[in-house]
């Protein structure tokens, strides 16, 4: 149980998309991110949202191979 406490505290770490726009050093990637937004297509932070909530295993890096941590059906 203490693992699963720190894994999830590592996870709250984890940059937004907001985050990465704001303190980019770089403009082009600003720019990237939010021209990807305007046409629609899907970054890695939008994935990584829709695959909320994690389950542990993956967060561990335990998971199988084909869930590449969606919502666990196993864990609450």
């Amino acid at each position: 149980m203490i693992i699963l406490r720190l894994l999830l505290s590592i996870v709250k770490t984890w940059p937004t998309k907001q985050d990465v726009i704001e303190q980019t050093p770089d403009p082009a990637v600003r720019e990237m991110i939010l021209r990807m937004e305007q046409i629609g297509c899907d970054t890695v932070f939008d994935r990584f949202d829709k695959q909320q909530p994690q389950c542990a295993f993956g967060i561990a890096g335990v998971c199988c191979r084909i869930c590449f941590m969606g919502p666990c059906k196993i864990t609450p």
